[in-house]
């Protein structure tokens, strides 16, 4: 089975992510650690993009079996509206060319 992941912002992708959330209202981030959604939070907020309280984070909001590494989808308030992000967790190995090289 093949799937397309679609794609995803990274923390430093900051500029980039908004605009995708002011276009249509929704977009998709890679994290290494639950942790590192307290830098997206944090970079956002300086945009006026605050996490909505009274919405739960919602961790089925896609087919776990279709995306494996999908970690939670968060709802936020912005001037613009309503957005939400899907945050998923990916692999901290790389291979380097010795791997690769030698199996």
């Amino acid at each position: 089975m093949e799937h397309w992941r679609g794609f995803h912002y990274q923390t430093g992708e900051i500029a980039e992510l908004v605009a995708k959330l002011k276009a249509d209202k929704h977009a998709r981030a890679d994290i290494d650690d639950k942790d590192e959604i307290d830098i997206f939070n944090t970079a956002l907020a300086k945009q006026e993009i605050h996490p909505d309280k009274e919405i739960p984070a919602d961790y089925r909001a896609v087919d776990l079996n279709e995306n494996p590494d999908f970690f939670a989808r968060f709802f936020y308030n912005t001037p613009f509206g309503k957005i939400s992000i899907d945050y998923f967790l990916v692999d901290q190995h790389e291979e380097s060319y010795m791997d690769i090289f030698w199996g």
